[in-house]
């Protein structure tokens, strides 16, 4: 078996399924067959001030046989100010989803203030209380911040030396970055905690970076990213960090959940069926 099979676990990101309720995303992970869903923090605030509650939650989960495996995006805990009070209520959040449901991956995300050698300090200061609630934390790094490609974020992560600690692979900010696949290659598979898979064209469809990666993915194989080479340079690292499907597109979130889940799912399938993977 080619050694892109170690990459087989699928997770669907909260993201790809922005709009959805909560009941129609569960329910659609499940009839697709993924190992879990994703779910942001911001997501969650809302859930709860619509007056829904973690027995609810529980429910849903439990009658659908899910498992909620990823939170995102904790921002500001390596800043200062107002926001690291936002980042440290966030990360209370993300502790008490942990502790209540059993998520396994915090996504971080820059950017910070002051030195490198500071944000390594917070980043492994982060990983640290993290452990305690049996989460991993994986750096993402985005072009438009001061943590721009997966040297720097690796650098970090690396640095720090925390054994929860880790970077997410993204394929549109790599391929929208650098896209330097020496680096890639280069980086210990240990140290990849989570790859996000989607496609997308090469040039920007909008002039503005955010808005673009918000609007404008595809399922792999429907843009124009070499995917193959991405995902075999990923597993020639040894990586076996869960695949988190995150497509992010305005016309797939209007057709229904399970709809575009089964359409974002099969050609994920068929992209790690392409060069080996025994899913």
């Amino acid at each position: 078996m080619n050694p892109a099979g170690r990459c087989r676990t699928l997770w669907l990101s909260h993201h790809s399924l922005r709009y959805a309720s909560m009941e129609e995303r569960v329910a659609a992970a499940a009839c697709a067959g993924l190992d879990g869903i994703g779910l942001s923090l911001r997501a969650y605030r809302r859930w709860l001030r619509d007056g829904h509650s973690d027995a609810e939650l529980t429910d849903i989960l439990g009658r659908h046989e899910q498992r909620l495996v990823e939170l995102e995006a904790l921002l500001g805990w390596a800043q200062s100010g107002e926001q690291r009070d936002r980042a440290a209520a966030d990360e209370e959040l993300a502790f008490h989803l942990a502790d209540t449901f059993g998520p396994t991956y915090l996504q971080a995300i820059g950017p910070y203030d002051d030195t490198i050698d500071d944000v390594v300090e917070d980043y492994a200061a982060l990983c640290d209380r993290a452990s305690a609630h049996q989460l991993t934390v994986g750096i993402e790094f985005l072009p438009f911040t001061n943590i721009p490609d997966l040297t720097t974020a690796a650098g970090i992560a690396g640095r720090a030396n925390r054994d929860n600690g880790g970077i997410c692979v993204d394929a549109w900010h790599f391929f929208r970055g650098t896209a330097d696949f020496d680096a890639l290659a280069a980086i210990p598979g240990e140290l990849i905690a989570n790859i996000q898979i989607n496609d997308g064209p090469l040039e920007p469809e909008d002039d503005d970076y955010l808005a673009d990666c918000l609007t404008n993915r595809r399922c792999p194989g429907d843009g124009e990213f070499d995917l193959d080479r991405f995902m075999r340079t990923i597993a020639a690292t040894g990586c076996t960090a869960p695949i988190s499907i995150e497509v992010i597109s305005t016309s797939l979130q209007e057709q229904p959940a399970r709809a575009a889940t089964e359409r974002m799912v099969k050609s994920t399938r068929q992209l790690l069926d392409s060069i080996g993977t025994d899913r």
